[in-house]
C-alpha cells in the first residue's frame, strides 16, 4: 500500500485497498465488503484513499478539504519551523506548498491506482486539474491551527 496514508483511512478504506493491492477484481472487492452496495461506492472509496482523504459507506458528501489530514500536518510543521527560525512563511509561500503537497498527494494517488490495475482512476485523478488554495482558505487554515502567517511582502526594485 505504497504512496497511501493507511493509518489515516478508516478500516473499510484500509481492507479495501488491501484487496485491491492484491489485485482483486471490483466485483471480487464487492462479494467479499457487504457494505460496498454499489460499484459508485467502491471507486469513491479507492479514489478518495489515493487522494488520502477519509470514507465510510452513506458518507454524505461534501466539499472536500484542500489537504488531507497527513499533508495538512506537514504544512503545519513547515511553517512552524520557519517560524522558529524566526523567518514566518508569508501567504504566498503557504499557497505554494499546500499547492505542491496536493500535486504530489494525487501523484502518489495516481501511482498506487495504476500499481492496482486500476487505470481509469489514475487517468482521472491524473486528468483532475487542480488549483492554488484561495487566500481565503489560508486564513482559515492558519486560524484553525493558531499559526502566524507573514503579510504579503512588497518588493521595490
Amino acid at each position: 500500500m505504497e504512496f497511501l496514508v493507511p493509518y489515516l483511512l478508516s478500516p473499510i478504506q484500509n481492507h479495501v485497498c488491501r484487496l485491491k493491492a492484491n489485485l482483486l477484481t471490483y466485483k471480487e472487492i464487492m462479494n467479499q465488503v457487504k457494505e460496498l452496495q454499489f460499484t459508485s461506492n467502491l471507486v469513491s472509496c479507492i479514489l478518495r484513499s489515493a487522494k488520502g482523504l477519509f470514507w465510510e459507506p452513506q458518507q454524505h458528501r461534501g466539499n472536500d478539504p484542500y489537504l488531507c489530514e497527513y499533508d495538512e500536518q506537514v504544512l503545519v510543521e513547515m511553517i512552524i519551523h520557519f517560524e522558529e527560525e524566526n523567518n514566518p512563511m508569508g501567504v504566498i509561500e503557504v499557497v505554494d506548498e499546500a499547492f505542491k503537497l496536493k500535486k504530489i498527494r494525487y501523484e502518489d494517488g495516481s501511482r498506487f491506482l495504476s500499481m492496482v490495475n486500476s487505470k481509469d482512476l489514475s487517468i482521472k485523478l491524473q486528468n483532475e486539474e487542480i488549483e492554488p488554495p484561495s487566500r481565503p482558505w489560508v486564513t482559515f487554515f492558519s486560524k484553525k491551527n493558531r499559526l502566524k502567517i507573514g503579510k504579503l511582502r512588497n518588493i521595490d526594485f
